[in-house]
């Protein structure tokens, strides 16, 4: 899995729910790290992955980018929303913030803004 797949988990663990969704914030070779919507995150070996049940939910181009260096800045970034568009990746509904913060998708060659804050896209 890349930096920025949109995963969601099927079993529990000390750190996340069942059913939480995450985003891939490292790619290590022989597994990747996922950091979930309530902020706990975890590696996972390729093994691990089929064992918890971790699904492909999407790739969030925004955050495909991401370069991780450390705990305490992923931390930071949690908290300051880096990766709201990610667990709010293809979920339906209102939207998730009054007002919108667009930044324009790279793998869209300029076609489409996405939303920093929730993930919603326009063309």
């Amino acid at each position: 899995m890349r930096v920025g797949t949109i995963v969601t988990i099927e079993r529990a663990s000390a750190i996340n729910k069942a059913g939480e969704r995450g985003v891939v914030y490292e790619d290590y070779g022989s597994g990747v790290s996922i950091i979930f919507e309530s902020g706990g995150y975890d590696g996972f070996s390729l093994d691990d992955l089929q064992v918890f049940g971790v699904k492909e939910v999407g790739v969030c181009s925004l955050l495909s980018g991401y370069n991780f260096t450390n705990v305490m800045r992923l931390s930071e970034d949690f908290s300051r929303g880096l990766f709201k568009p990610g667990f709010n990746y293809g979920k339906p509904g209102p939207r998730q913030c009054d007002e919108h913060a667009w930044q324009t998708d790279p793998a869209s060659h300029g076609l489409i803004d996405v939303c920093t804050k929730c993930g919603e896209e326009r063309a």
